[in-house]
């Protein structure tokens, strides 16, 4: 992965390591290797449903192992899906690929709901 600075890195790690002395080389994260929705039944929030029960999958996963992240390697056509879910681009370096890799950090998904577990 290509970072435009040393600037955007530290911006990413800033966002993603709660510690700042933590210096990982690698993140606890799940990544989406394929995902497709025909496109008869697009629009119908079936690709929802499967990212939000991936989501769920990951929250799930921290009571047993570490999870920060779910990463994706997206189609051009497929990134205005991913961004409408809060998904993030790692890099601006990737810009005009084929596929751009994006991140959702789970941090504020896991804080929302200990703060309101009952939504």
């Amino acid at each position: 992965m290509e970072f435009a600075s040393k600037t955007a890195i530290k911006r990413l790690l800033k966002d993603l390591v709660s510690h700042p002395k933590r210096h990982l080389k690698s993140y606890p994260a799940i990544k989406i290797g394929r995902l497709g929705v025909t496109k008869t039944i697009q629009k119908s929030g079936l690709g929802k449903m499967i990212v939000n029960s991936i989501i769920e999958l990951a929250i799930s996963a921290n009571e047993n192992c570490a999870c920060k992240i779910i990463t994706v390697d997206a189609y051009a056509q497929s990134l205005q899906f991913y961004e409408r879910l809060d998904f993030k681009f790692f890099s601006e370096s990737d810009k005009g690929n084929d596929t751009r890799q994006m991140y959702l950090n789970l941090t504020p998904i896991i804080l929302a709901a200990i703060e309101n577990p009952e939504s």
